[in-house]
């Protein structure tokens, strides 16, 4: 999450040590600047951090320090949810904006579609070291049915996670899954 943390693994790798790091979607976008108004919403773990590590981050994820960038699904309780900011726990609800938001980075960091979608697929599992994450023949099945034309904005009171609290209520994404395959089984995000 910071420009610091960044470096040492650039360092890490270029020494050629066995070092893999992610990011999470939420500090990908949002910097400290969303804490002014002390919006639980943005009050994460790890915590946000500059512009210019959010700028950092870009960079590294283009090239390719940093191999992948997580969800940071943490559905929090309606306690959590309503405490003051002091006392909330850290946590939002990131997943239902997670591949629209991705590849919207990707577009602004001037990175291709490719590119981008690895981040969530193959950058992750190549990392774990997981037969997955590619459409290769043999491979297992999973994967995601993208609607790129469908513009929408995301309300917390319609999230699928369980946990009405995110930092991407009130934004308008580009782009909705409409279903999955996970290991061979079909999924419509619509009924589920």
């Amino acid at each position: 999450s910071s420009a610091r943390g960044i470096e040492l693994v650039r360092l890490a790798k270029r020494e050629g040590l066995r070092v893999t790091a992610d990011t999470s979607l939420n500090h990908t976008f949002f910097d400290d600047s969303a804490l002014a108004g002390f919006d639980n919403r943005f009050k994460l773990w790890p915590p946000l951090r500059s512009a210019e590590d959010r700028e950092a981050i870009g960079a590294a994820l283009l090239d390719g320090t940093l191999d992948a960038i997580c969800s940071d699904h943490t559905p929090l309780g309606i306690d959590d949810t309503l405490a003051p900011f002091q006392s909330a726990e850290p946590g939002s609800s990131t997943f239902d904006a997670f591949l629209p938001a991705v590849l919207a980075l990707g577009e602004t960091l001037g990175a291709n579609s490719i590119q981008a979608a690895s981040w969530v697929t193959c950058g992750g599992a190549n990392a774990m070291q997981l037969d997955s994450g590619t459409l290769a023949a043999g491979a297992t099945a999973d994967i995601c049915i993208f609607d790129p034309t469908h513009s929408w904005t995301f309300d917390d009171s319609a999230l699928r996670s369980g946990s009405g609290h995110s930092p991407w209520h009130g934004q308008t994404l580009q782009g909705r899954v409409r279903a999955v395959v996970q290991a061979g089984v079909y999924c419509d995000n619509e009924t589920t």
